[in-house]
């Protein structure tokens, strides 16, 4: 350095020694507190309790042993024929199915794709599961058929079906077991001609007015809602079960063609007037609401109710619906 020059150095810097003595003095205690941070978001996060999903076994008994997967499309659901009981370890809705009037669906998990959906229509189902996620079931009951022949009667909706879902966590979706809705009646038969007059020569007669219409069909009643049961651990899935609504009565059937008048050498006479309008078809009556039942329960009370139904011989629907139905609630109402 010239001799005559200053040089300028920074001054030591104490905070970093400071710093670094401070951690020293607290990083195991601080280490402690954020393992045990994570170790309760981890518990938070994880499923037990009423939160657990996973630890459930529900078709771990059924013997032979059950597919992984089983995906249940129309095509697979025209292959089940009488068979009771559906089960695999998760069961995957594809599209619109139509099953049997009492199915059982028993799974560790049921997933339903975008809209995919279970019909029966007036029919009863079991499904058991774990896990539900979106499911879309629908037991409504069937629509009447509108009267086919002039006059006839609109036929009556069908009552909604039964249904029994249990699930220790549903995830989205509905069920619905609506009553059909009545058809409509048909309008009446058109009225026969009058007959037309004559004015000779060799005789008069007089011409007749036309007959009136027939009257129209009643209406169909709307059928009732069914039942719907829900055995869940934590949140019930949506669900309805209403009444079906009355068709509309058939009008009355047109008034026949009047005769027609004449002029003649025995006199003359007018067209007569056309018939009158037939009656209209007596209105129907709505179906009466049905019912939903839900029940928190232990989920393990339902495996055990399955597991034990499975060991009994015939496999009856009634009879595991019975079973499933005297589980005793978590909270009573």
């Amino acid at each position: 350095m010239p001799f005559g020059s200053t040089a300028y150095r920074e001054p030591a810097s104490s905070s970093g020694g400071a710093l670094q003595s401070l951690f020293d003095a607290f990083k195991w205690p601080l280490l402690g507190a954020g393992i045990t941070l994570l170790a309760t978001l981890f518990w938070l996060a994880w499923p037990n309790g009423d939160g657990r999903v996973d630890g459930f076994d529900m078709v771990d008994a059924i013997e032979p042993a059950v597919a992984d997967q089983l995906i249940l499309d129309s095509v697979a659901a025209s292959r089940l024929g009488n068979a009771p009981l559906v089960a695999a370890h998760h069961i995957v809705v594809r599209g619109i199915v139509r099953l049997p009037a009492d199915t059982i669906l028993a799974a560790d998990r049921v997933s339903f794709d975008p809209d995919a959906r279970i019909e029966a229509p007036g029919g009863r189902l079991i499904a058991l599961a774990p896990h539900i996620e979106n499911a879309a079931i629908d037991l409504s009951g069937r629509n009447g058929l509108d009267g086919a022949r002039a006059g006839a009667r609109g036929g009556d909706g069908e009552t909604g079906g039964i249904a029994l879902v249990a699930a220790a966590r549903f995830d989205g979706g509905r069920i619905l077991a609506n009553g059909g809705n009545g058809g409509d009646g048909a309008r009446g038969y058109t009225g026969a001609a009058g007959r037309n007059g004559w004015c000779g020569p060799r005789g008069f007669g007089l011409a007749q007015r036309g007959a009136t219409g027939g009257p129209g069909g009643a209406a169909g009643n709307g059928g009732s809602g069914g039942l719907i049961t829900l055995l869940y651990q934590q949140q019930p899935i949506d669900a309805a079960a209403v009444h079906g609504t009355a068709g509309n009565p058939g009008r009355g059937g047109n008034g026949g063609r009047g005769g027609a008048g004449c002029r003649g050498l025995r006199g003359n006479q007018p067209n007569q007037p056309t018939g009158n309008e037939g009656p209209g078809g007596r209105t129907g009556s709505r179906g009466d609401d049905g019912a939903i039942d839900r029940r928190k329960v232990d989920f393990d009370d339902v495996v055990d109710t399955f597991e034990a139904w499975l060991d009994t011989r015939p496999h009856d629907f009634g009879q595991l619906r019975d079973r499933l139905l005297a589980i005793e609630a978590t909270d009573p109402r």
